[in-house]
């Protein structure tokens, strides 16, 4: 939710929500799939090795999504994130997170308009043919005053 320029979100899923601020990309939510779960639990081992969860068979499998019957992650923001003049929020899926690097997307998400920055996206996309590729979706918000 967007309200008096502050955001303010819960995420589940793996579904991406990132903010473009100076240039800079940043991801707000987390994934709640198999592969971060075991790298989290690699590190609270007082280990940092992400292979075991690129590894799994399952990496890509969400461990957290709307629908679940004991949806035990969920990640809620109280504090809003207070926006500025030119912030760029995405919402995407991971048809778009997990097929464009972030150089590719920061590019992208510096088109004059969100129209362009969806089209620059879906053109990238669809310029990689990649076999696997089921959907992308995107939603994207320039904040303006």
């Amino acid at each position: 939710m967007i309200y008096q320029e502050r955001l303010w979100f819960a995420s589940v899923g793996d579904s991406c929500l990132y903010l473009l601020r100076d240039h800079q990309l940043g991801r707000l939510n987390r994934p709640h799939n198999m592969r971060h779960l075991l790298y989290l639990q690699e590190l609270q081992a007082g280990r940092a090795d992400p292979v075991p969860g690129r590894e799994h068979p399952e990496s890509d499998a969400l461990t957290s999504f709307l629908g679940m019957e004991d949806m035990e992650q969920v990640d809620l923001f109280r504090r809003p994130l207070s926006l500025e003049q030119g912030d760029v929020l995405l919402l995407c899926s991971d048809g778009v997170s997990g097929t464009l690097p972030e150089e590719v997307l920061v590019a992208c998400l510096e088109q004059d308009t969100p129209r362009f920055m969806c089209k620059a996206m879906e053109q990238e996309i669809v310029k990689r043919a990649l076999s696997h590729q089921d959907n992308y979706t995107a939603v994207v918000i320039r904040c303006v005053k």
